[in-house]
Parts: structure tokens; sequence; C-alpha cells
């Protein structure tokens, strides 16, 4: 596997837990590691993700006639198939 492949795979890696942590509303706290390199080296990781979600997110609102506003759904059953 080459350096850009591994580059690209953090990355994405990063935005998946940048987007799971602003839908369940979390933040990660660095505060708990304490080799302050390491604890340098990931909450840079961590604004890597924030930052490609950020832009994500606003190309999509700029490109909105493409995306139309997802309702939320009452309930579990509502995520599934129809005749389910």
């Amino acid at each position: 596997m080459g350096i850009f492949q591994l580059a690209f795979s953090a990355v994405l890696a990063s935005t998946a837990i940048s987007g799971a942590k602003r839908a369940a509303n979390l933040d990660f706290d660095g505060r708990k590691i304490e080799n302050e390199c390491l604890r340098n080296v990931v909450n840079s990781y961590m604004r890597v993700g924030d930052w490609v979600l950020d832009v994500t997110t606003k190309e999509v609102k700029r490109h909105s006639d493409y995306f139309v506003p997802a309702g939320k759904p009452s309930s579990p059953r509502e995520l599934l198939p129809a005749g389910k």
C-alpha cells in the first residue's frame, strides 16, 4: 500500500470519526492523553476530519438543488423498506 493510499485512508477515517462525533453530539477530550506530543498529533488528526466535513457540508449546501432535507424517522420501523 502506498503513502497516498495510507494518507487517504487516514483522512477518510478521521472524517468518519468527525461525523460520528457530530451525530452523537460528543467531543473528543484530548486532555486525557498524558503525552503532549501524542495529544497534539491526535488533536491535529481530528481537526483534519472536522475540516473535511465542514468543506463537504458547505459544498452540499451550495449545490442544494441536488439534495433535499431528509426528515427524521419517528420510529426505527420507518427505516425499514416497505413491506418488512
